[in-house]
């Protein structure tokens, strides 16, 4: 049995690191994921966060509780949590708009798809949707 938890929240750039950098310490801290037994997937579009996460409940609950402490984080948010029987999610993954790093292939959207595809429909539909949202209509 798995603890599944998803949630949202929003990112405040308070750091003087490049953004290249920043998306390299994202992906390391991936490993550091994968070391505790963790899988799922963090989204970024522009400063909103989507994570869903799963792994033994413990542990889960350390890592959502090291991020909402985090000073450059706000507005988190839980969307649901769960125990499910098995894993969702292979291992870490990353669906980030902007991606400096060059590598990412096609849309955010389309990112997120490839990133899903074993996931149920409502984590499906919730990323989805996240990668589509038109952020400019959340500032009006």
């Amino acid at each position: 049995m798995f603890y599944q938890l998803s949630f949202v929240a929003t990112h405040h750039d308070r750091s003087e690191i490049p953004p290249a950098e920043q998306v390299n310490l994202l992906y390391q801290s991936a490993g550091g994921f994968e070391r505790l037994g963790l899988a799922g997937l963090l989204l970024r579009h522009n400063n909103r966060l989507l994570y869903c996460m799963e792994g033994e409940e413990e542990s889960v609950v350390a890592q959502y509780e090291k991020i909402k402490a985090h000073p450059s984080v706000s507005g988190v948010a839980i969307l649901r949590q769960r125990h499910v029987e098995t894993r969702n999610f292979d291992r870490w993954g990353f669906a980030l708009d902007n991606d400096p790093r060059g590598n990412a292939t096609g849309t955010l959207a389309d990112r997120v798809v490839e990133l899903v595809h074993g996931a149920p429909p409502e984590i499906r539909q919730t990323f989805l949707a996240f990668a589509k949202l038109d952020t400019r209509q959340l500032r009006k």
